[in-house]
């Protein structure tokens, strides 16, 4: 029975065997037959477009010529090359944007700008001057001005349609303002003793003075803030305050510089003597007299824009792009004018000339023109304003940034200079014994000086935000001196209106 078996089995493996066989032998025949076949089909292919290409050259010869060939090539080499540029799309394109996009980069545009406001909001938690308080908030908040640039420069390599925006948190981070705070330790309160005490007999009297001083609480107090244009040292200041201040003149940080500002709070009267007691106490802010400078460094900027993937030799037209999307923003425009040969006949590069071809066309009226070329809007007119005398008018705005301003009437220069609070300045004397005043001129920009003749409407320098002021505009006065050439603070002369003089001129 097992020989059977055995036996049956054999010839069942041996079968097996020669069918496995088979299969081999017949898969290698199969895929030498595929290989054949495509080798063939390869060769036919090549032939078919070599034909093709042969046939297509010879109909544009044919067609073109070989002048016509030569200039295909030259095209096709031209848009390889405008490929590369930076913006080169952007301009074929002409920047076109449908509803839908525009809405989308306003969204953009206002996410940015709502995390640039909230990033200097801790300067309002400062006790100081407001108008200060406000430039100083616009010279370190982040600018909308780089994030729109590096989307335009996102372009570069796209149909001039899609915009690859730079992720808004992550930009702001990079160009957030920080600030560094100081402990105040030394601000005390004092009480001062007088104590006069007279002979009845010789009317001798002789006075005692004694002090003493109670160590207020400790306080920070801002100390330098770091920009993306370089850090911003914040001098601080102390001032004498009575305890009798308004919570409004605190917040404001009206007190007083004087360190004799005491207030009486006793007085008493013994014998031969009196005695009074005095109060004040200490209070160390932020110096908000002055606008503190920026010391600028541009290494810090570039490092960061190269971050974000722009190629350094790119940078300056970011920094072109980046003023022309925030011109408001000083230090990105002094950037942008650096460079030589980047959109040099654009304003923002170009101060020098910006006056140089200017004509006077101006027809007076009543011997007066407009002060400012380019504009008629006032965004603030002569009467009380905050609780104080606004003794002028605030001509213009953001707009018209750089727009010329010219002398409102003939007359003589007799003040050009620059000052805390008006900026650059100019005053003309005129002939009819009033004077006008011109403030907030842009850096760099007064064409006249002390003795300069001038006729109305003649340039005398360009709209700015210098000074103490929370945007661009001219602040524009008229006074009555009180001798040739005066140029005693406004407030302590006689002043009017200027629309009185300028009104019919607008």
């Amino acid at each position: 029975m097992n020989k059977q078996y055995n036996s049956q089995d054999l010839t069942r493996e041996s079968t097996e065997q020669i069918r496995d066989l088979g299969k081999k032998v017949g898969k290698k025949m199969l895929r030498r037959a595929v290989r054949k076949v495509a080798k063939w089909l390869k060769r036919l292919l090549f032939t078919f477009l070599k034909q093709l290409v042969i046939g297509l050259l010879k109909a544009l010869f044919a067609t073109l010529g070989v002048w016509g060939i030569v200039i295909l090539i030259v095209a096709v080499l031209f848009l390889a090359i405008l490929e590369s540029i930076p913006g080169a799309d952007w301009m074929l394109g002409g920047g076109a944007r449908t509803a839908d996009m525009i809405a989308i980069d306003k969204k953009y545009e206002d996410e940015y700008k709502q995390l640039a406001d909230h990033s200097v909001s801790e300067i309002d938690d400062i006790n100081a001057e407001p108008d200060w308080a406000s430039e100083f908030k616009s010279i370190i908040k982040p600018s909308w001005g780089i994030p729109a640039a590096l989307a335009r420069y996102s372009i570069v390599r796209t149909d001039g349609q899609k915009i690859i925006y730079p992720e808004s948190n992550e930009i702001f981070n990079a160009l957030k303002p920080r600030f560094h705070y100081k402990t105040i330790t030394t601000d005390v309160e004092r009480w001062k003793t007088e104590i006069v005490c007279c002979d009845p007999q010789t009317g001798k009297c002789t006075t005692t003075v004694t002090y003493e001083t109670k160590t207020r609480p400790a306080h920070k107090v801002l100390d330098w803030v770091w920009t993306p244009y370089g850090d911003i040292t914040v001098p601080s200041l102390k001032k004498y305050w009575l305890g009798t201040e308004s919570a409004e003149q605190i917040k404001f940080n009206e007190g007083s510089t004087n360190p004799d500002h005491y207030r009486k709070i006793k007085e008493t009267v013994s014998k031969n003597c009196t005695t009074i007691v005095w109060y004040q106490y200490e209070n160390t802010e932020v110096n908000d007299l002055k606008i503190p400078d920026l010391k600028e460094d541009e290494s810090r900027l570039k490092g960061i824009l190269m971050n974000e993937g722009v190629k350094e030799v790119d940078v300056p037209i970011i920094y072109q792009w980046a003023a022309i999307s925030d011109p408001l923003d000083s230090t990105l425009v002094f950037y942008a004018g650096k460079f030589e040969g980047v959109n040099i006949h654009d304003r923002y590069t170009n101060y020098d000339n910006f006056l140089m071809n200017f004509e006077n066309d101006s027809i007076p009226v009543d011997g007066w023109v407009w002060p400012v070329k380019d504009t008629t809007v006032i965004s603030s007119g002569y009467g009380p304003r905050w609780g104080k005398l606004h003794a002028g008018v605030d001509i213009g705005g953001r707009k018209w940034l750089g727009s010329p301003i010219v002398a409102a009437r003939d007359g003589v220069v007799v003040r050009a200079y620059k000052s805390d609070s008006y900026g650059n300045a100019v005053f003309i004397q005129h002939d009819n014994g009033l004077q006008t005043r011109y403030a907030h001129m842009l850096d760099g920009s007064i064409v006249v000086s002390v003795g300069t003749r001038v006729k109305a409407g003649d340039a005398i320098g360009r709209l700015g935000s210098t000074g103490r002021v929370t945007g661009p505009h001219l602040h524009f006065e008229v006074v009555k001196p009180k001798y040739y050439g005066d140029i005693t603070p406004t407030k302590q002369l006689k002043n009017y209106d200027p629309m009185i003089f300028i009104g019919r001129a607008r």
